[in-house]
Parts: structure tokens; sequence; C-alpha cells
């Protein structure tokens, strides 16, 4: 098509494929697999739809699992430090690559402008937005340093892994002035009472304290004085993971910055008021966030230290735990890996993750979200004081209605108390007692043998279909034999289902009570199996090495504890359970439909899970 004028900006622009292009003549590739590859999906995706290309021509084929980096959910998850429900008409996703934080904010957001300079990349976009009918994302190739839209025109910003990168679009000018003009340049198209949100890594974090390379391909240059990176950049062959946005090597120009070095080149744009959170494993992958004040992270290394066998990294993180907050809260800020940066045009003017605080609060909070759902399920803590003590838990989940998706709290449900500690006999003694209680609260029956072989068989049938794998009819078929065999010999009582019965949803509140969170999935009626199955589930995943004959790890303490507590009151043949809940658990996150991009993330965590679950057998009891 024609050139065609922006009516607001009066610049001219092509349309190419979907792709309002302002930058036609510039053909420049960077990407996450090389030039051809990106190609030979974007053809492939125009015959056999997007994620079918995707699927045949990347995943598995790659160095890089893309399929988590343009598929998972959670990539959006920064979304409640920053989203407001009252400001949702407009959302700007700058260096957008493959679109998978600009497609998950389409479902918040009236409008969505995805703004790259690789046209591959937002060719791959206009296809799959085409395909997948999403007509609320504008897909534009423009030069960040000139965005080409109007003042005043965004609610929030998203410079995802971007910020560090600017340096390198113009060799002539200094790299730090050109990452404020570019935030100028945000700070321009965002309203007043706006949202930047930055996704980074700390310039002196621990990674780089380690020796992982940076943005120029080298080791410790992020930690050096700038003129010292320059010189090592200059004198020096860049190894792998160089960046090849640029053959620059006069001069290191692609900077990160510390706590403090961010909130000052925030400042000098114009923002307000930056708010700085850490992020694990990372800010791509943001499955859980909070403050930087001690309280929080103390929190998480709990729930991580409750999972982890390694004596060695258990030591650590108790010592870790010991340490004031204060203390605590200092090391973060100066160490912390990564970051999540919000700051405000103006006024800081709340959102969705403030309207969860119901009391006068220290501002100390913790944000897990679920990376096997495609609806964002995310567990808040919140603390009223600095020193810590018992949290308010408000469990949140997206919820798609007429128009956009929804936020909201699951049946309104809060409490207080931590997360249960997972290598806490006590802990899950009382886990089991609550289940037992909750399984015999209404006497309603029992399954009729052959009613749970007709659905194991369902069960089976449907994971054959979706999974390719010469040894898998014979697993199934060794788990639906024993299967057959155990129940028949049981009485399997009809109970009210959790569906979801792991550590993750188990609190331990003021005076040891525990507490259970949610309840979204919960059914009437249902089979022991999926709630025992959940738990022991989690045992066996962070449980001691794998036993050589049979391939399946042997189960982390508490094991035992969990089966005798339970079993006092419903007997049960355990060692299915496990098997039991991956196969509800496929099909309840998978269904009967076609394999889906909602669900790709879903299908390759159940089937890591698998074959551990149904070779989970009586040895493990013994």
């Amino acid at each position: 098509m024609g050139d065609q004028a922006c009516p607001s900006c009066g610049r001219k622009y092509a349309i190419h494929g979907g792709v309002l292009d302002f930058t036609p003549e510039d053909r420049f590739y960077w990407g996450e697999i090389p030039q051809d590859d990106m190609i030979r999906v974007n053809r492939r995706a125009e015959e056999t739809g997007w994620f079918q290309a995707f699927r045949e021509t990347i995943v598995g084929k790659s160095k890089r699992d893309l399929s988590k980096y343009v598929l998972d959910r959670v990539r959006i998850a920064g979304l409640f430090h920053y989203y407001d429900p009252k400001r949702s008409d407009a959302c700007l996703d700058l260096g957008s690559g493959w679109g998978p934080i600009s497609f998950g904010l389409s479902r918040f957001y009236s409008t969505v402008y995805s703004i790259d300079g690789v046209y591959d990349r937002l060719e791959f976009q206009a296809i799959r937005a085409k395909q997948d009918r999403v007509s609320n994302v504008t897909i534009i190739k423009s030069s960040l340093l000139k965005i080409p839209l109007t003042d005043q025109s965004m609610d929030v910003v998203i410079v995802n892994g971007l910020l560090e990168w600017i340096g390198l679009s113009d060799e002539g000018t200094d790299p730090q002035a050109l990452q404020i003009h570019f935030l100028e340049e945000v700070h321009r198209v965002l309203k007043s009472g706006g949202k930047i949100f930055i996704g980074i890594e700390n310039r002196v974090g621990v990674y780089y304290l380690m020796g992982g390379r940076d943005h120029s391909g080298l080791r410790f240059t992020s930690l050096m004085p700038r003129w010292l990176a320059s010189l090592v950049v200059r004198m020096t062959q860049r190894g792998e993971g160089a960046s090849v946005f640029s053959g620059a090597t006069s001069r290191y120009r692609t900077l990160t910055y510390s706590y403090w070095g961010y909130q000052k080149l925030l400042n000098q744009a114009g923002f307000q008021q930056p708010k700085v959170y850490w992020t694990w494993p990372s800010y791509n992958y943001p499955y859980a966030s909070g403050t930087l004040d001690g309280v929080a992270l103390k929190e998480y290394l709990g729930i991580g230290q409750s999972q982890i066998n390694s004596r060695l990294k258990r030591a650590i993180i108790q010592a870790l735990k010991l340490v004031p907050n204060l203390v605590l809260s200092a090391l973060m800020k100066v160490f912390a890996p990564d970051f999540l940066i919000t700051a405000s045009k103006g006024a800081e003017t709340g959102g969705f993750e403030d309207s969860l605080i119901r009391n006068a609060s220290s501002g100390s909070r913790l944000r897990t979200s679920l990376e096997t759902r495609s609806n964002l399920t995310t567990t808040y803590f919140f603390w009223k004081e600095i020193t810590g003590g018992p949290a308010e838990v408000v469990n949140i989940s997206a919820r798609d209605g007429k128009g956009k998706t929804q936020l909201v709290v699951q049946d309104g449900e809060r409490s207080l108390g931590r997360r249960m500690h997972l290598n806490s006999s006590r802990e899950v003694q009382r886990a089991a007692n609550w289940l037992v209680d909750y399984h015999l609260r209404a006497p309603l029956g029992v399954w009729e043998a052959d009613d749970m072989q007709a659905e194991i068989d369902r069960l089976c049938q449907t994971v054959k279909k979706y999974l390719d794998d010469p040894e898998l009819p014979g697993w199934l078929a060794a788990f639906t034999d024993r299967f057959g065999a155990q129940v028949s010999k049981y009485r399997i009582p009809v109970v009210a289902e959790h569906g979801n019965f792991s550590p993750a949803n188990i609190l331990i509140g003021p005076g040891s009570r525990v507490a259970v969170i949610g309840w979204d999935r919960a059914l009437p009626t249902g089979s022991p199996f999926m709630d025992v199955g959940a738990f022991l589930l989690s045992l066996l995943v962070h449980g001691h090495s794998a036993n050589g004959r049979s391939g399946a790890p042997t189960p982390a303490p508490g094991f035992r504890h969990f089966v005798h507590e339970y079993g006092e009151k419903i007997p049960l043949p355990f060692q299915l359970a496990p098997g039991y809940f991956v196969l509800r658990a496929w099909e309840r996150d998978i269904g009967e439909d076609a394999l889906n991009p909602d669900t790709y993330v879903s299908f390759q965590h159940w089937t890591a899970y698998l074959k551990p679950a149904l070779a989970f057998g009586a040895a493990v009891l013994e």
C-alpha cells in the first residue's frame, strides 16, 4: 500500500502486512533466532497458523526455549504493580518483539500499541493478530527515539528489557543522553498520572558479581566505571552473548544502573515517585516480586527453604532470614539481580495493587503468580508492620467477562498467615488433618470401582492424543492396571474436592490455624485422589534423588506423616494419587480441545511430571 500520513503527528508511513511502518527503508534485523528461521516461521504461519508454525519451527529446535518466552502469561505478571482499571484506555509496549506482552495486555486495555524496530518480528505479531481476531492491538515499526504517538495519549508505557539497549541507537551520541531522551519521549506520550513500567537488570546485581555476561557479551563490565568498561570493550574480543544490534566496539553503550541510578535517571526525565521491586527468577519471568524491605524477601525465602533439599542452600537461606530487616533491605537494594520499576508522570494515582490494602500499611508486599495457568492466578501477601508478623493474604484471578478481563479477589477471600513449610513434619500433619476434616465434612457416598476405572481409561486416552512418545502407552497401561487392582480393594469416598491442595495454597495462621486459598476450582463432589495427589506431588517434586530402578524420586520428609494422619481416617492406595492428580490436572488445564497457545505452557508443565507421577509406586511407602 502507498504512503499514508499520520493525522496526529503528520509523519508518513507505509502499511506492510498489517504493520504500520514509519521506517520502511530500514530492514535491520535482531532476534532470538536467525533471520532465516524467523522468515520461515512467518511464511509457515500464513499456511498453517502461527501457533502450529511456531511449534514446528522453533520448539525443540532452538538453543533457547522460546515457548515460555512467547506463550507464558506470567510474562505480564508485573501488571499488578501498575494496572489501574480506571485508567485502561490505552497502553504502549515498546520493544515488543514477538508480542507476548502486547497480546497479554490486550485483555486489560481497550487499545494496545505494539512498537518495535524489527519488521520480521512485527510481521509475526500481525499474522497472529489477524488469525486470533485480536482487533485492539496496533502494530507499529518505528524508531524508539521518536514515538509516533500524540502527547498525553497513553495510560501506561511498558519498557521491558529495552532501556539497556537504547545506547546502541546512535553511535555518535552519549548512551546515557540517549536513554534520558528516550525516557523523555515516554514521558511525553503519557497522560498526566500515567505510569511507566520497566523490567531490567541491576548493574551490580549478584548475577553479574558472579561473572555473568552483561549486554556487552563480556564479564564484569557492568561493574566497572564506564570509562574502564569502554576500554575493555575496545580491547577485547566479545564472546557469546554480545549484542548483534551494532558492530560498535568503541565504547561501552549497553548501560544498566543501580537501584539509586535508576531513580536518578527517571527523575532526570521528569518522572516522580519511582517504586522499585525485586523479582525472581527474572524480569522476563516475574513469578514473584516484592518490596525491597526485607520482610517480603524473608517470606519468599521461607517458601523456597521449605522446598529445597540441599543442606548448603537451606543453610544460606536460614542465614539470610536471620539478617535484620533493615540490613537485608540495604543488601537487596544493592545486590538484587533484577528490578521491576514503576514511576508516574505527575502525582501518583494508585491502582489495583494499592486498592488491595485495607488499612494503614508499611507498604511491604509479596506477589507470587502461578506459572501453569492461563488465567494468571496470583497471591498477594501484605504486612501492616515493617517488622513482619502475620500477613494479610489475598488470592486474585483474572476473569474474562464482557469486554475487558477483570482482576478479582477470589470469593472475597482474605486470610492471615504464611505459606506452610513443606519440610516441617508438624505442618504436614496439620495439613493432612485439615484435608481429612474437609473431606469428611459431609458424607457423600462411595465411588463405584467401575466408574473410577472408566474415568482413568478416559483420562489416559486424552493424554495419548497429545503425546507422541513410544514409551507412554506402556506407562499408562501399567498405571491403569495397578489402579484397577487397587481401587477395587478400597471404599473410595465421594468428597468435596478442593482441586489444588498444594503448599502454594496452604497457609499457617496465628495459633497454627490452617487456611487454604484458591477455591475457584472447587467441586462439591469429587475424588480424594485429587487433593491427596496435589499434596503428594509437591512432596515428590521436592523429594530426594531419583530411585535408579523405578525412575521415581523418593518423597520429601513429611510424606509418611501425611499418609499416616490422613490414612487413619480415610484409607487410600496413596501411591495412585500423584498419577491420578496429574492426569486430571492435564484434562483440567488442557481440556478436550486441540492444543492451543493458552494451554501449551500447562502442557509442557504436566508432561514433565507425567512419568514420575505414574511411576510413584508402593516402594516409597515402605
